[in-house]
């Protein structure tokens, strides 16, 4: 269906069609009233900037009426202009509004019917009927020029929108699958993770040995992350959270997560962003695969119109630009063989808050570029 502004694109054809056939009488020199046609002409252009939002075909069955009232001051039905009787109709289909185009074509057979009712009239043919059929047929060609070229533009945004859309589904899906996995893992992982803290903590009560100290840190990291899985499986909706809350919480738990890597926050700004459960997991896995690649993290905050920008910077050569390419799919992981879901959900994570993921370098460096929606 046709969107208000198409419409309006069409309708200001037919209102250049209507200036291009007066500009032919002028040079023709007819006998007709050119500066009251050219008010008329002016009275259609103030309709158009009137109806330019109203979003049904109702204004086209005005835009019938001054047209039948523009032939009637200059030839009738002798004028070879009346082929643009068939624009608004073919308007008012492309706009699927199929009742609509029935009152604008039986208002078109009325104006017809009407300018054959007028009497006779020789203005065109005492100047040249069949040149005024040669102009009509060239501004047909241009209007149909014109009119295709809409048209096209509209179907390619169509085409793009509906393959947008399919690849956000298929990736929903692709989540769903990997979310219920995640659930089924921890429901099974939670009694095995039970017995093993239970086992290192009595082994640490007979032995008091540093590595079972180590060892009991690392199940309690497993234990809390379950517990998070589990929270995700009922998120939240979406809520503010503030700038300083945010950095702050991915500080802290970046810290637990690689307490040998050093992460330089950026200086603090007053803001919110749309935030969800899954925020931060995303946003700290992007975290996790920049400490891959050196022991320091440079975060930058900056601002956009909507959006805050989050850039992370490792000093290293970042993302083959194929897997750049790439992002939102399962990217293959350069750590170990895998499909790369971190990338691919936090993508999906963020594209889901009204934000997005970015690569962007050159030759020598590289950085990922994280926009959190302002709130």
């Amino acid at each position: 269906m046709l969107a208000a502004n198409d419409i309006q694109s069409l309708r200001l054809i037919l209102w250049s069609a209507a200036l291009a056939m007066l500009l032919w009488l002028g040079v023709a020199g007819l006998p007709y009233p050119l500066w009251w046609l050219v008010a008329l002409w002016g009275l259609q252009g103030a309709w158009l900037a009137l109806s330019r939002t109203m979003t049904k075909a109702w204004p086209l069955v005005v835009d019938m009426a001054l047209l039948t009232l523009l032939f009637a001051g200059s030839g009738g039905h002798t004028n070879p202009f009346v082929s643009l009787y068939l624009l608004p109709v073919v308007i008012a289909l492309l706009a699927k509004a199929e009742r609509q185009a029935l009152w604008v074509a039986l208002a078109a057979a009325l104006g017809y019917s009407t300018l054959m009712l007028l009497p006779e009239d020789q203005g065109w043919h005492r100047a040249g009927h069949y040149w005024g059929m040669w102009a009509n047929t060239l501004l047909t060609l241009v209007v149909l020029l014109l009119f295709a070229g809409n048209l096209n533009r509209l179907l390619r945004r169509q085409g793009q929108a509906i393959s947008q859309l399919r690849e956000q589904q298929l990736r929903a899906e692709q989540v769903m699958a990997v979310a219920a996995q995640a659930a089924l893992a921890a429901h099974q992982l939670a009694t095995p993770l039970s017995v093993a803290r239970l086992t290192a903590d009595e082994l640490a009560e007979e032995s008091p040995d540093p590595r079972l100290a180590d060892l009991q840190r690392a199940l309690g990291r497993c234990a809390l992350q379950l517990q998070k899985v589990r929270e995700a499986a009922e998120p939240a909706p979406a809520a503010p959270k503030s700038l300083a809350a945010l950095l702050e919480d991915l500080a802290e738990r970046f810290r637990l997560l690689r307490p040998g890597t050093q992460l330089q926050l950026p200086a603090a700004q007053a803001g919110q962003v749309q935030s969800d459960a899954t925020l931060v997991p995303a946003i700290l896995n992007l975290l996790d695969n920049a400490a891959h690649q050196g022991e320091a993290i440079k975060l930058r905050l900056l601002q956009e119109p909507e959006h805050w920008l989050l850039q992370i910077g490792d000093g290293g050569p970042g993302l083959a630009p194929e897997l750049a390419k790439a992002l939102g799919q399962p990217l293959p992981s350069d750590r170990h063989p895998g499909p790369g879901l971190g990338l691919f959900l936090a993508h999906v994570s963020l594209e889901r808050l009204g934000g997005f993921l970015r690569i962007k370098g050159d030759e020598r460096q590289s950085w990922v570029e994280v926009g959190l929606k302002k709130a």
